[in-house]
């Protein structure tokens, strides 16, 4: 890896982690519970119900890898209980807001990441690619937590239009470098969209393989710490 002038990194459970792994369930329930327009909804099983509807409708209507905000989900949720438009989107808006000030409060950085970032960032110039659905939330993540200044841009699906392993969203992070792709490389801890996905498109992949999934895999790190002798 002589060659390598940029490293990407995949964001959630790469370099942020968060206190819980969520499921969709949880996802609904940050967004729903004291977010002030609970009445609109017979209780949480009805609102989950409707958080459903809502992705299954978004994976029909959407090409395959399509982005979408979180919030236009959160607007079909709301009216399927509410007819008026003002109504849908300020109801829409108090399920994402609180559903946003949750995520927050659940994600941190762990100060060996910290470390880690300062150190490759003397070295190499960093980017971040990441699958997300809230505008501006990644940079704000990585802002509150001080390490924005580490990376150079952000790229992510939110405002790309397109998730990993979508090769639009690698090429336009690789246009950003003015380097090669065989000069680049991608960190990250999703087997499909971190290793598979970058790899198609000529980048160096190492997989972030915190959970001892991927024994078989030459191309593998078990903490980003290990990143110091690796490279």
């Amino acid at each position: 890896m002589n060659r390598i002038k940029w490293i990407f990194f995949d964001c959630m459970e790469t370099i942020i982690d968060m206190t819980e792994i969520p499921g969709l369930e949880d996802y609904a329930r940050w967004s729903y519970l004291n977010s002030g327009v609970e009445y609109f909804w017979n209780g949480f099983s009805d609102f989950f119900h409707d958080f459903c509807a809502a992705r299954q409708a978004i994976a029909v209507e959407l090409p395959k890898l399509k982005e979408h905000e979180i919030y236009y989900q959160f607007k079909l949720i709301a009216a399927m209980k509410i007819e008026n438009n003002w109504l849908i989107e300020q109801t829409a808006r108090k399920l994402r807001d609180n559903y946003w000030r949750l995520y927050l409060a659940r994600s941190y950085v762990q100060e060996e990441t910290k470390g880690i970032l300062a150190y490759l960032a003397g070295k190499y110039r960093l980017g971040v690619v990441s699958n997300f659905m809230y505008q501006g939330g990644i940079e704000e993540l990585l802002k509150i937590n001080n390490i924005f200044k580490y990376f150079s841009f952000v790229i992510t699906s939110v405002n790309e239009g397109w998730r990993k392993p979508h090769p639009t969203i690698f090429k336009r992070a690789i246009a950003r470098t003015g380097v090669l792709p065989e000069e680049i490389l991608f960190i990250g801890d999703n087997y499909q969209c971190d290793y598979l996905g970058p790899r198609e498109v000529g980048l160096n992949v190492l997989y972030y393989d915190k959970n001892g999934r991927k024994l078989e895999l030459a191309e593998r790190v078990e903490s980003l710490a290990g990143l110091r002798l690796l490279l």
